[in-house]
């Protein structure tokens, strides 16, 4: 082979060798995008689900406890433990139900926080999700009241209800706390943003 082929062919190799190159790092850079693309999109969900959360949790927490401390002022202690019992129960229905469908106003299945971030919570193929859905998703969330509820009741016990608090509700109230703190971490570490409650569900927080 002459030295003009060789020149010839060595070219026509680091040509290739170069656009197989620049077909490579295209593939990398679209594929680093995507990957940009896709973790921005979930980082604006959890600050969404945050913010929508924190909504809820002050308008339950608010009503709940104006209610209860009305209730303090005009009515004697076991009736104002009984209303307190109800009170709580009552937010936490609201809680297990939250995300149910529904058509209430400007609130389509959603609650006035998600409502406000413009998210909802869909089954793993976008559609509305059931009812039994929405009280698996959230039963960890409805806890903390269910326990509020059961202090209610031993407060209106005079000696056994203070064992009772300490020895029962005082560590309910403890495991509620750290299976709510779980949830919230499962939020930031879980896949797709999915806390236990949605993989227990099989339920995802998506863009309204």
């Amino acid at each position: 082979m002459s030295e003009a082929e060789n020149k010839s062919t060595d070219q026509a190799t680091g040509n290739a060798s170069n656009q197989t190159g620049s077909a490579g790092g295209s593939a990398s850079q679209v594929a680093a995008g995507a990957a940009g693309s896709v973790s921005f999109h979930l980082d604006q969900i959890l600050q969404k689900r945050l913010l929508a959360a924190f909504i809820d949790l002050v308008l339950v927490g608010v009503v709940s406890s104006i209610l209860i401390l009305i209730s303090v002022f005009i009515l004697p202690n076991i009736l104002s433990s009984l209303f307190s019992f109800f009170v709580f129960m009552a937010a936490a229905v609201v809680v297990l139900v939250r995300d149910m469908p529904y058509k209430l106003g400007e609130l389509d299945g959603q609650t006035p926080g998600k409502k406000a971030m413009n998210i909802r919570v869909t089954d793993l193929q976008g559609n509305p999700i059931t009812l039994k859905q929405s009280i698996q998703r959230n039963a960890i969330l409805a806890m903390p009241y269910v326990v509020s509820a059961l202090g209610s009741l031993f407060a209106m016990i005079p000696i056994i209800g203070i064992v009772g608090t300490l020895l029962i509700v005082m560590p309910l109230m403890l495991i509620t706390f750290v299976a709510n703190c779980y949830e919230i971490y499962r939020i930031y570490s879980g896949e797709r943003n999915r806390r236990w409650g949605d993989e227990f569900a099989g339920t995802i927080v998506a863009w309204e």
